[in-house]
């Protein structure tokens, strides 16, 4: 299952899928103290029990988003990894 952006969608994900795989799926900075890491700190339950890796779209984002999964006691549970945007014009 891929969560966009919300990290409080988990629980539902948990819910009703209890056996999937969950990406979270980042696109906008999520550092230490933010608002969004607020948000993620609030289902560090939810993410110790669940099996979830956080997609990141740059390594910069990623560098941030380690911090805070540090930050809540869950940087060894959940995996981040970098997926770059990138757009082609022609």
């Amino acid at each position: 299952m891929i969560v966009n952006r919300d990290s409080r969608a988990l629980p539902l994900v948990r819910q009703r899928y209890p056996d999937a795989r969950a990406y979270l799926w980042l696109h906008d900075q999520l550092n230490p103290g933010s608002r969004r890491a607020r948000w993620l700190a609030g289902t560090a339950e939810v993410l110790r029990e669940m099996a979830v890796t956080a997609v990141c779209v740059s390594d910069s984002q990623r560098r941030g988003v380690e911090a805070t999964l540090r930050g809540i006691g869950v940087g060894e549970r959940v995996r981040a990894l970098t997926i770059y945007n990138r757009w082609t014009t022609r």
